[in-house]
């Protein structure tokens, strides 16, 4: 019986060890790159521009169905040395059906000073409602 144990908790151990060695195999070919998944959208993409003090922010983003109801908002912050944001300008019902792409400027960019543009997404499609966000941050030169 003693034996019978042993080689069923030697063969279990052995399956053990095969499972984490393919899981590992697995995330090494991932790579560190981590890509955004969206319930809802195809693309969510937005750009920081500098020209002078002003600072041009533009959002382009799309939904996975092309009747799909698409609002977005849109936040710049300043980004102090201690890491501390403060909102400068904000745009709000940026919508669309289907894809939205729009800039608004900031006209009052500090040269030095990092900026961070925060979008928020609402998307109305045929399985419900669904939020996503995505950040970008520039320094002005």
């Amino acid at each position: 019986m003693k034996k019978v144990f042993s080689m069923m908790l030697a063969a279990l151990m052995l399956f053990a060890l095969a499972v984490s060695a393919g899981a590992a195999e697995v995330s090494s070919e991932a790579g560190n790159e981590i890509s955004p998944q969206y319930v809802a959208l195809s693309t969510l993409s937005p750009t920081l521009t500098f020209s002078g003090k002003n600072v041009t922010c533009a959002v382009l983003a799309r939904t996975k169905e092309s009747t799909a109801k698409i609002t977005l908002s849109m936040t710049l912050y300043e980004v102090s040395s201690s890491g501390l944001m403060t909102k400068v300008a904000g745009w709000n019902n940026l919508t669309g059906t289907g894809r939205v792409s729009t800039s608004k400027v900031y006209a009052n960019a500090v040269s030095g000073r990092t900026y961070r543009l925060a979008v928020n997404a609402t998307v109305k499609d045929s399985s419900g409602t669904h939020y996503d966000n995505e950040y970008r941050s520039a320094k002005c030169p």
